[in-house]
């Protein structure tokens, strides 16, 4: 965060001091080995079975996702076999260095500090927490800034496709099997 904050620039015998009363937002400072690392990301939802009806109005997309990521939804109906694939195109792949998926988490506007290198690509600011979502983040041999495509085939078995106002009039049933 601004506050408190004095960062000097200097360039050849020219320094430049920058404070509070200069930066209008938090400042971030990162390696540069983040700006390429290749990042596909899932809109998410969870059910909370103590308010079943809540989180069924919580799993409708909102005009912010539309206005972020547009209309046209893939719901990936078989998640494990969905993982199994990308983990298999993963390991057969000779340009991925490492590779992680988990959900993102979201720092408060009052965040004053620093994440762990692997914490970076799972941390976005609050005002995106609406956007729920879970990453999986490639470190790939090549850095750069070029998109990288993981071949993990055909994947109409295990999805389905809706527009925004189709998915939102979904009806769900929840029962207990046990």
């Amino acid at each position: 965060q601004p506050h408190g904050v004095k960062l000097e620039l200097k360039f050849n015998d020219t320094s430049i001091f920058l404070t509070e009363d200069n930066l209008t937002a938090p400042l971030m400072i990162q390696h540069s080995i983040f700006n390429n690392l290749k990042i596909i990301c899932f809109y998410t939802f969870f059910f909370n079975f103590n308010d079943f009806n809540q989180s069924i109005e919580e799993l409708k997309i909102s005009q912010e996702i539309v206005n972020d990521f547009g209309n046209d939804i893939i719901l990936i109906t078989d998640t494990k076999e969905f993982i199994n694939r990308v983990k298999n195109a993963i390991n057969k792949s000779n340009q991925i260095i490492r590779h992680e998926g988990r959900k993102v988490d979201y720092f408060p506007a009052s965040f004053h500090g620093d994440f762990s290198d692997n914490d970076v690509p799972f941390k976005k600011h609050e005002d995106f927490k609406y956007q729920q979502e879970f990453r999986i983040v490639l470190e790939t041999v090549e850095h750069d800034d070029k998109p990288f495509t993981l071949q993990v085939g055909d994947i109409r078995d295990i999805c389905r496709r809706f527009t925004v106002e189709e998915f939102n009039r979904v009806e769900i049933k929840l029962e207990h099997t046990d």
